[in-house]
């Protein structure tokens, strides 16, 4: 029998599945139908299986904890952390950079240790921003709007590299001597290397995307343990494309103005985070390239407006009970840098549009 206060807890601590889940039954309700689920909505689950499967994998081998720790010593530490949590974000997700780093951060004793953890959180989401692979909103994108790689990562490079500049000034000097705490790693590790090589070169198109059930068998059959990852984000995707497809049959939306896609986008980021964001305005423009800068410009701003923010506050106050100094401090940088990418797109818009006119 199900626990009423486990499902309620469940509910609260998995809010964006909750709310996909609910927003597929209610367009379920008003207009009852089996809804169509598309090739690229397969595409983007699949995806998502696969990588999460793999994450997972270099997560339990302690692979990147390992290359973490070799930065935690010497001059400029901050600095040296915060580019390695961007770089890695961009391969392997801003929520798995923010898992490695944060909690590795945390068991170092130094000055504005608050501001760091701020920081690397916030290089998490701008990092990500760069790859169809470094966020689930961006790999949705990616395969929704059927993109070449290298057109994606030209549209978003600027705000990406920008705003990693940008954290990069705000973040602390730090000098450490520290002691390391993980120095080894299971050479189990380079299997998953391996995997995530081939995913990658699914993802560019180089090699097909059927290829990746090696990498799913690869679980089934030998290390079942690989399959306990995050099934509610998986069935948020599922349950978000339903819901607007739904949508779309009983209202008819769309928004064709760049100006209303992006600040829709960002600024629902800001309430419902920017997975969901993605996944909503994406059946309801065909402009991506707004679309994409809307969700990741939104990933700041809000704690809920990125996956990444909830997990990084949550590592924190598992460490301190500062929390009311902390969410200050948050929201003042992460708002700071919000309003920063909103400048920066229409500064960019306006200087394209003006080289435009002869």
């Amino acid at each position: 029998m199900i626990n009423p206060k486990s499902l309620v807890k469940f509910s609260i601590n998995e809010r964006i599945f909750s709310i996909s889940l609910l927003a597929f039954l209610l367009t379920e309700f008003l207009n009852p139908r089996v809804p169509l689920y598309s090739q690229s909505d397969f595409k983007v689950l699949f995806s998502l299986f696969t990588m999460l499967v793999i994450l997972k994998g270099l997560t339990d081998t302690d692979f990147l904890r390992f290359i973490a720790t070799k930065l935690e010593k010497g001059r400029f530490v901050g600095h040296k952390l915060v580019i390695f949590t961007a770089i890695i974000s961009m391969f392997l997700t801003n929520d798995v950079a923010v898992l490695i780093v944060v909690p590795i951060t945390l068991l170092m004793e130094f000055k504005n240790i608050e501001k760091l953890v701020i920081l690397e959180i916030a290089a998490a989401n701008a990092g990500s921003s760069l790859t169809p692979f470094g966020n689930p909103q961006n790999l949705f994108i990616y395969y929704h709007f059927n993109l070449e790689f290298r057109e994606f990562v030209r549209e978003i490079f600027i705000f990406s590299v920008f705003t990693v500049f940008l954290i990069l000034t705000l973040t602390p000097r730090i000098n450490l001597e520290n002691k390391k705490i993980y120095r080894t790693y299971s050479k189990s590790a380079y299997i998953f290397l391996l995997f995530f090589t081939i995913f990658i070169l699914s993802v560019l198109k180089i090699i097909p995307l059927w290829i990746n059930t090696v990498t799913l068998l690869y679980a089934f059959i030998v290390n079942r343990k690989l399959l306990r990852i995050d099934y509610p984000l998986l069935l948020t995707f599922f349950f978000f494309f339903g819901f607007t497809d739904n949508l779309t049959h009983l209202i008819q939306i769309r928004l064709s103005s760049p100006k209303d896609v992006f600040l829709y986008s960002a600024f629902g980021s800001q309430i419902i985070s920017n997975v969901p964001a993605a996944l909503f305005f994406g059946d309801l423009t065909n402009d991506w390239k707004t679309l994409l800068w809307g969700v990741n410009v939104g990933g700041f701003g809000t704690l809920v407006s990125s996956l990444a923010n909830l997990i990084g506050y949550k590592l924190y106050c598992e460490k301190s009970n500062k929390r009311k100094g902390f969410l200050i401090k948050f929201h003042t940088i992460n708002f700071t840098l919000f309003f920063t990418g909103i400048l920066l797109f229409f500064t960019l818009k306006k200087f394209m549009l003006n080289c435009c006119i002869p």
